[in-house]
């Protein structure tokens, strides 16, 4: 019985998908204006949530940093954790 190798290279290489060359043109972006109302407010909100927690944080966006803030946020809105 002779050994086969699956992880023989000898096979031909899987052809990779095309990707978009640089020079092709891509479609115009969304604006958020362009979307549901829904979708504006609910991404204005965690805007808004990022900014605060940003403006309040001191070191990095860790957990032991972020901790303290989110359970203060959630003090302040009197929502069960």
């Amino acid at each position: 019985m002779e050994f086969e190798d699956e992880f023989s290279f000898e096979e031909a290489p899987q052809k990779l998908a095309k990707t978009a060359n640089a020079g092709e043109s891509n479609p115009q972006p969304r604006d958020l204006e362009s979307l549901p109302k829904e979708v504006q407010e609910a991404t204005f909100a965690r805007l808004k949530y990022v900014k605060w927690l940003k403006q309040r944080l001191i070191g990095g966006w860790t957990q032991k940093n972020l901790a303290p803030l989110l359970y203060r946020r959630l003090q302040k809105f009197d929502i069960e954790y």
